[in-house]
């Protein structure tokens, strides 16, 4: 099972890095980690490659312990809370473990940058993890390389950002 422990923002890899290192030798936790998404920005005048937090403020464990994985993450010296609700802490559904999947690898949870184009005022994408889910684009920033997505995720609809490289505007 998936779940989402909630972090301080801008803290994510850190707190991957602590849990992983309390569990280093426990088999309770499968895979801890921080989805990423690779984009492009400008630096110096030149546009470079980089990874940046697809959901600022959470990551995710995964585990058939969840108990053992709560009680680890008691002894973590950073701010982490299991979501959940008043009775038990609540695993990502099939479909939310589905989108995470379907746009990253388990060694590599870091979604890659897609590439498309505008005709006559309606966007297509050729190539990347955001083909055939031109609906989950809500906005695209082409200057930023940035496509802006709501998705469904930790049971309530949330806003993300993925790279989007426009290569020619009809």
């Amino acid at each position: 099972m998936w779940y989402v422990v909630q972090v301080a923002t801008g803290q994510e890899q850190a707190a991957v890095d602590m849990i992983c290192e309390a569990a280093a030798d426990s088999p309770a936790l499968k895979e801890c980690f921080c989805p990423r998404y690779k984009t492009g920005e400008k630096h110096g005048g030149a546009w470079q490659t980089v990874e940046k937090v697809l959901f600022p403020g959470y990551i995710i464990v995964v585990t058939n312990q969840i108990e053992r994985v709560e009680q680890g993450l008691r002894g973590v010296k950073a701010f982490t809370r299991l979501l959940g609700n008043d009775k038990a802490f609540v695993p990502l559904s099939k479909d939310e473990m589905a989108w995470i999947d379907a746009f990253t690898q388990k060694d590599d949870r870091t979604v890659q940058m897609s590439e498309g184009y505008v005709d006559g005022g309606k966007l297509v994408i050729t190539a990347g993890p955001l083909l055939h889910h031109e609906g989950l684009i809500r906005k695209v920033n082409h200057r930023k390389k940035r496509a802006y997505l709501q998705v469904k995720m930790f049971g309530r609809m949330v806003n993300a950002e993925v790279g989007l490289s426009i290569k020619r505007k009809n």
